[in-house]
């Protein structure tokens, strides 16, 4: 007989982290806010072979209670909540027991533990009989460790070092990114996957998406209308947020994903209007600039304290970085594969949007102060994936299939490589096998040990105004051989 199972809190009171009084056909919260209220599917699963033998319906019952704790319970923060929130995961394809990284509680009655000697915890599980959740976290913690979360900072370095051109340059391409969203609805800073169909695509960029859209339609019959309803929009956009301050990361009110989304739509609308030839855009983009590094530092604590709650409740030794590489021998059938591959692929696609949403939106703050003639302090810099073709991927088949093929070729070098950033006082230790997963401030030793095209077109126009264009162009050519690149937008 199949276990009884705990009814689970609804979709929607899930991922608003509030508590929900699982009333049938419609919760009380999704009643009052007339929302649709839907519950995750619970799927039976087999009985194992020594449940089925010896065992009385009742003890199955009673073991199973003990030792299943509710999946939704976990205090892993909003990351873990939006893994387990389609299209994240299907907890529905995930085995009905399963157990999280910490042990299992013991029976009260030492009785009735009796008859169940093959039900007592083993502490020398492997990491394959782990929950499935706990161990698709584990592969991600080359880029999920609280530690890759850390923002390095620079001694000041000397004034007006860089050309008015270099810093254009870069503003130029912004726009072209922004341009490029609107049509292929991916670039460098937005993924296509985070808001594809039947994702989570909230209201705010759908309206900065539309916008983006009709500012490229923009001609000078209509700009009188395009500026209204950029105003519009924006002025919507403020007003449906809640209200913070600077001491406060307005986490109880918002998860990652909708501190991620709200800063990428505004910033959509600051690189429209910033960099327009309005006068009256451009002073009404300026207004919202410290909003926009606000919502950027609150987004970067809101991700830091969901991977230190992942860490912390999940995530267990991980063998899929360099110095674990000897226990990557563990069989896997096809659709384990997959399943694991999506998973981790979906919080790399949230934890790397978060990393480059961060790093351009302090990094134009800065700029457009530079354009003016002031000087801005230096915001840090911060870990993010500078390897070519990982960003751009079009599944997370060809991601996984990616990573694994940079696992297995060019070790040397990107060892190498990151013995050569821990030298340098950066955390490229952390660069897991050929991924570039490096510090932006501390990338030179991508100069010296690849080529321009192995990296991703966000890292070349990054380092553009690090280290300067001319030598990232000088860079470029040196490296011509293993494929051409443009510097220049």
């Amino acid at each position: 007989m199949a276990r009884i199972s705990k009814q689970k809190a609804c979709i929607a009171c899930t991922e608003s982290k509030r508590r929900c009084d699982k009333g049938l056909p419609s919760c009380t919260r999704c009643d009052d806010r007339d929302v649709d209220c839907h519950y995750p599917v619970t799927k039976r699963r087999r009985p194992r072979p020594h449940e089925a033998v010896g065992l009385s319906e009742a003890a199955v019952s009673s073991a199973a209670a003990v030792a299943s704790p509710d999946l939704f319970s976990l205090d892993a923060g909003p990351l873990s909540i939006g893994l387990g929130s389609n299209p994240w995961i299907d907890f529905g394809n995930l085995p009905s027991d399963v157990n999280t990284a910490q042990p299992a509680a013991a029976p009260v009655n030492p009785q009735a533990s009796a008859p169940l000697p093959q039900q007592a915890p083993n502490t020398t599980t492997s990491d394959t009989d782990r929950d499935p959740v706990a161990r698709d976290i584990a592969r991600s913690k080359w880029f999920l460790a609280p530690s890759t979360w850390r923002i390095d900072h620079l001694p000041t370095p000397p004034r007006n070092i860089y050309p008015t051109s270099v810093l254009t340059n870069f503003t130029r391409g912004l726009q072209t990114w922004v341009h490029r969203w609107v049509l292929h609805g991916h670039n460098p800073f937005i993924h296509r996957s985070m808001y594809a169909e039947g994702n989570y695509f909230p209201s705010c960029l759908q309206d900065a998406f539309t916008s983006a859209s009709m500012y490229h339609h923009k001609t000078p019959q209509n700009e009188a209308f395009v500026y209204r309803i950029l105003d519009e929009r924006v002025t919507a956009m403020m007003a449906s947020q809640p209200v913070t301050d600077e001491t406060s990361l307005s986490v109880p009110l918002l998860e990652t994903r909708d501190h991620l989304a709200r800063v990428q739509a505004l910033f959509v609308y600051t690189v429209l209007r910033l960099f327009d030839g309005s006068i009256s855009q451009r002073a009404a983009a300026e207004v919202h600039l410290p909003t926009l590094s606000l919502w950027c530092r609150q987004l970067w604590d809101s991700a830091s304290l969901d991977a230190n709650a992942l860490s912390e409740n999940l995530v267990p030794v991980s063998k899929y970085c360099n110095d674990m590489s000897a226990q990557r021998n563990n069989p896997r059938d096809e659709d384990d594969t997959y399943d694991s591959d999506l998973s981790t692929y979906n919080l790399w696609v949230l934890s790397e949007s978060v990393r480059r949403t961060w790093l351009i939106v302090t990094c134009t703050v800065g700029v457009y102060a530079t354009l003016k003639g002031s000087w801005s302090e230096c915001p840090g810099g911060a870990l993010f994936t500078a390897r070519a073709g990982l960003w751009d991927a079009p599944s997370a088949p060809r991601w996984a299939s990616l990573c694994r093929e940079l696992a297995a070729g060019n070790k040397d070098a990107y060892e190498r490589l990151t013995r050569e950033e821990t030298q340098t006082g950066g955390v490229g230790g952390t660069c897991c096998d050929g991924t570039f997963f490096v510090p932006s401030f501390h990338s030179e030793g991508l100069f010296r040990n690849a080529a321009a095209a192995d990296v991703d077109e966000f890292a070349r126009h990054l380092f553009t105004i690090i280290w300067g264009l001319d030598r990232v162009e000088s860079w470029a050519l040196n490296t011509a051989s293993a494929g051409e690149v443009c510097l220049t937008y």
